[in-house]
């Protein structure tokens, strides 16, 4: 599992449920030009991993908190995400395809969720996410309350919990510009 996932990753707040600290952006444009992904989809089905930082990713500490320790070593507290599989129905940044199903992990679980996380159902709601890829492991969001959304019939799109204060109204307003 990629570490770029653990990096954000601070601490557990005090309801048990763990807490990270993600970069917001002020404009849409500043958002979709961070992102490597953009597409809107479907949840077909959610299952929660735990997840540790690599053993491999050198030997600086302040890179790969496991540095030093052995492979059969207790690799240390594990990290609680909600792993979504998602069908791609419109494919507007990156190599992703429309009908392609890719992974999408938030932080936290229904029972622990993450601050300012809101997790995704499976079910017909389409959502758009604004994501960001991590080599051999699922994708996440740029930011758990600006990443995504929730797309009516029409391509209008909504907030989805608290925090995100960007102006975006409809789907084509995510499209990366070339």
């Amino acid at each position: 599992m990629g570490l770029g996932l653990l990096l954000p990753v601070l601490a557990a707040c005090s309801s048990g449920g763990p807490a990270a600290d993600y970069p917001g952006y002020a404009t849409v444009d500043e958002m979709v030009v961070a992102a490597d992904v953009i597409v809107t989809g479907r949840v077909l089905s959610t299952r929660v991993e735990d997840v540790y930082a690599d053993q491999d990713l050198g030997t600086d500490p302040s890179l790969n908190p496991q540095a030093g320790a052995a492979a059969t070593a207790d690799r240390g507290s594990a990290i609680v995400v909600t792993v979504a599989e998602v069908e791609v129905t419109r494919a507007m940044k990156g190599d992703v395809r429309e009908g392609q199903v890719i992974e999408v992990s938030q932080l936290g679980t229904r029972d622990q969720p993450a601050a300012g996380t809101t997790l995704v159902e499976p079910g017909d709601a389409e959502y758009a996410f604004v994501l960001n890829r991590h080599d051999g492991a699922p994708y996440d969001l740029v930011n758990p309350a600006q990443g995504l959304y929730r797309v009516g019939p029409d391509g209008a799109l909504a907030t989805i919990g608290r925090g995100n204060e960007l102006p975006i109204e409809h789907v084509t307003d995510l499209e990366a510009q070339p």
